[in-house]
């Protein structure tokens, strides 16, 4: 009896040993220094509505007066610094090439108060002004930095991407172009926000094994908290800003280049494309998950598969940097 409980006690061990391992694994990802770049990240703090709110920004040497700006915006229970290392320092690596400011604001208790009716964090609950926020940053980067403030970009991933549609439907003005990552516009009854009347350039990237964001619609499920409720499939999303724009077309459909033959994923492509009105495109990562994609590294491993086709800030600034080209 007890040799047997001694082997039941050293079973008992292993088998706790091997969940904590394979735990570990799952919510492991590729944390890497920031890349030695020519330029500096600056940090300031703006009181809004009556908080103090914290921004850092990357400004490369080769950002020049009038840069564009690029506004990063993180996602749930999350900060600036995080969004910066979770998307490998991409942008930083693209701003240190091209020439523009990437900012990195931070949300209220992490989160931003996107337009989901009944999300459960404080942003929401407490109606903070993070469209007024934004506009803040966007006159501070204005006056400290020089920054055009007719080239304003925002990008977002996940509620960050839901604080870029909500900056698309209600600052239109503010910004020359949006891209939302891991994120499809909120359904109808779940929408709190006033809905656009102006279009802006969009590009959407979204993967279809997202089992937080789901790719066709349905309830966003963030580990068994679905307060965010329901969102439109990301074909419905892309759609949305296509007609607002003036397309009557089903759009072009293309498969991007396989870069990485090791990986399973492949991008598809859904783009509505003039010369005379917003461009609007969907990048479906075809077999990714809730992750930012990226050529080399790998996103925390519990939320799905990273796509290693493309590297996303790549993939956002194309989009920007056509939209600059077209004048639109």
């Amino acid at each position: 009896m007890k040799l047997f409980l001694k082997w039941l006690a050293l079973g008992l061990v292993l088998v706790i040993a091997g969940l904590a391992l394979t735990a570990s694994w799952y919510l492991r990802w590729d944390e890497i220094e920031p890349p030695p770049l020519p330029g500096e990240v600056v940090a300031g703090a703006i009181d809004h509505s009556g908080l103090q709110r914290q921004w850092q920004a990357f400004v490369p040497e080769t950002a020049g007066a009038n840069a564009p700006l690029v506004i990063v915006l993180h996602g749930s229970l999350s900060d600036g610094n995080v969004a910066r290392a979770s998307t490998f320092y991409s942008f930083d690596v693209v701003a240190a090439r091209e020439g523009f400011v990437v900012a990195y604001p931070d949300g209220i208790d992490q989160h931003w108060n996107d337009c989901r009716a009944n999300a459960s964090y404080a942003a929401n609950q407490l109606n903070i002004d993070d469209v007024g926020f934004v506009r803040a940053l966007v006159s501070e980067l204005a006056e400290r930095l020089g920054i055009d403030r007719n080239r304003v970009f925002v990008a977002g991933f996940s509620n960050g991407g839901q604080m870029a549609y909500r900056l698309a439907m209600e600052a239109p003005d503010l910004i020359a172009a949006a891209a939302p990552m891991v994120a499809n516009m909120p359904a109808p009854g779940n929408n709190a926000c006033e809905m656009a009347d102006v279009a802006v350039p969009m590009l959407i990237v979204n993967g279809t094994a997202d089992s937080i964001n789901p790719y066709e619609g349905g309830v966003v499920n963030l580990f068994g908290d679905t307060s965010r409720g329901e969102v439109l499939s990301a074909e419905a999303s892309a759609r949305y800003w296509a007609d607002l724009a003036g397309y009557t077309t089903e759009g072009e459909r293309e498969t991007l280049p396989v870069t990485q033959q090791d990986d399973a994923t492949r991008l598809e492509r859904l783009a509505w494309e003039s010369s005379n009105r917003p461009s609007v495109a969907l990048i479906g990562m075809q077999g990714a998950g809730h992750q930012f994609p990226h050529p080399v590294f790998t996103g925390m491993r519990a939320l799905g598969p990273t796509s290693h086709q493309a590297d996303g800030a790549e993939l956002i600034w194309n989009f920007f940097s056509n939209t600059l080209g077209s004048g639109l």
